[in-house]
């Protein structure tokens, strides 16, 4: 379905054709267990009070790496948790490949460019991409933690913007979430919205 819905849009018209495709990480191409309740050791009310302040510190004007960001969150609400072997464990050595990520890549490999962006930090994200075994499927990694911005921050879209071939329109980011879709937005990409949760996003494509 994947590769249905995102090629055919090339069967149309011989003006525009797909040459790069931008996937995040999380949500979209790996799964892994949640980490704020791992930290809160399921405790609904505490998991709420991490969540918020996380998303507070995250779209803050000052950036910090993602491990940083949960030492900050732990630190403030008093918990005795090493916050960056939590993070690295969950992602490097628990996160897991969607069903049908492996196929997709391996059938897009020799079509398109293929690109990540994520918000993540690059000595998480890299050795987790290995050990899932699909870095190689990927001619350009974008990673935060390199470019000290977050998605789809103004900040983040111009400093990664030199590593898109143009024409953006004929580019598709795949994502599942708002963040993904804005910043396909500001790129002048075309947004591919994988629904993988109930939200609802508008997207230029929605896929399963």
């Amino acid at each position: 379905e994947v590769i249905r819905k995102i090629f055919k849009v090339n069967s149309y018209s011989q003006k525009s054709m797909i040459h790069t495709i931008i996937f995040d990480v999380g949500g979209t191409l790996v799964d892994a267990p949640d980490i704020f309740d791992i930290i809160s050791d399921s405790n609904k009310e505490l998991k709420k009070k991490i969540i918020e302040r996380f998303q507070f510190i995250y779209s803050g004007k000052k950036f910090y790496p993602v491990k940083e960001i949960l030492n900050k969150v732990m630190s403030g609400l008093s918990i005795n948790l090493p916050a960056e072997k939590i993070y690295s464990d969950t992602f490097v050595n628990k996160s897991y490949l969607f069903k049908e990520t492996l196929e997709v890549l391996e059938s897009m490999k020799d079509k398109v460019a293929l690109i990540i962006v994520s918000d993540a930090d690059s000595d998480v994200l890299i050795p987790e991409l290995k050990r899932l075994g699909i870095y190689k499927y990927f001619s350009k990694i974008l990673i935060s933690s390199d470019f000290r911005a977050y998605k789809p921050s103004d900040k983040f879209v111009k400093k990664i913007l030199p590593f898109f071939k143009s024409p953006y329109y004929d580019i598709l980011f795949v994502g599942d979430s708002s963040v993904d879709m804005e910043t396909a937005k500001k790129i002048g990409a075309r947004s591919v919205y994988i629904r993988r949760t109930e939200k609802n996003l508008k997207a230029d494509y929605e896929i399963t």
